[in-house]
């Protein structure tokens, strides 16, 4: 009796062994693919601003595709065709504004002669 329980126990030990090994094996395929899934983020290559909108950014390899397809393109398209916008309307410029007031005052001094 006493040799049938060892022969059982070290079955079972055993049994146990390969069950960790292959748990080992299994967590080291996921470790594996973790590391292959982090690496191909760094292999698609350089990270640039977007030209239309360079609050966000885009791969070079990515980039002819995404000028068509970024959401700011299609955005200001929409804007653009409607009947009612003007582009840069509301843009300032300094200099033409300090142009036009020597272009004022000029004409004033002119004036007073």
């Amino acid at each position: 009796a006493t040799a049938a329980a060892a022969t059982a126990a070290a079955a079972a030990s055993a049994a146990a062994a390969a069950a960790a090994a292959k748990d080992g094996e299994s967590e080291d395929r996921q470790g594996e693919k973790k590391r292959k899934k982090g690496r191909d983020w760094r292999e698609r290559g350089n990270r640039i601003p977007c030209p239309h909108d360079p609050r966000h950014s885009i791969y070079e390899k990515e980039l002819k595709h995404h000028l068509n397809n970024c959401p700011m393109y299609k955005q200001n398209q929409v804007m653009k065709a409607q009947g009612c916008y003007s582009e840069n309307i509301n843009l300032f410029d300094a200099g033409a504004a300090a142009a036009d007031v020597l272009d004022d005052e000029d004409v004033e001094a002119e004036e007073e002669r």
